[in-house]
């Protein structure tokens, strides 16, 4: 990554976590219209808003860490590793589209677990497969039980659907 692309990342970050404390801010100040089984209309937007900001302040320690390694770098020639990006980046987008396309035709969790592992191939190919494999199990394990048991978020499942009924 040069450092044009860097400065950017870093910007873009900085206003998501600007955002993101913008919009806690509000979540704060703004009035529970409902209390479903023990927990506020705006608890959970503060917990999710609560772990952007944390991963957008990583992020950004992250990337100016990294600015400043590339800026004593300064090297012109392209890395092995930069080549092919913007395929993956565009592969990434079809597959992320794709993946909320399937949310009502398979259903969350076994679309989760497709793309997960198609994605974790993509990303690293040094991943086996049969470690990309057990990561996707396990990220739609744990995702699903947070999100569904914990917050009692439900999830598009056809095909479970179908075989129950």
């Amino acid at each position: 990554m040069d450092l044009k692309k860097q400065r950017i990342e870093m910007a873009v970050t900085g206003l998501m976590l600007g955002l993101a404390s913008y919009l806690q801010y509000i979540a704060y100040h703004t009035k529970a219209r409902s209390n479903v089984q023990g927990m506020q209309s705006m608890t959970f937007p503060k917990i999710i808003l609560y772990l952007m900001m944390f991963l957008c302040a990583v992020t950004l320690i992250r990337g100016m860490i990294t600015y400043r390694k590339l800026k004593k770098e300064m090297t012109s020639a392209p890395s092995p590793s930069q080549k092919g990006q913007a395929t993956k980046i565009i592969v990434t987008i079809l597959l992320i589209v794709a993946y909320a396309a399937m949310w009502n035709v398979i259903g969350f969790f076994v679309s989760t677990l497709i793309f997960f592992f198609v994605e974790s191939m993509l990303l690293d190919t040094s991943f086996s497969w049969k470690k990309a494999a057990l990561l996707s199990i396990l990220y739609a394990i744990v995702v699903y039980a947070v999100f569904g048991l914990c917050f009692n978020v439900s999830f598009p499942e056809p095909i479970l659907d179908m075989i129950l009924n």
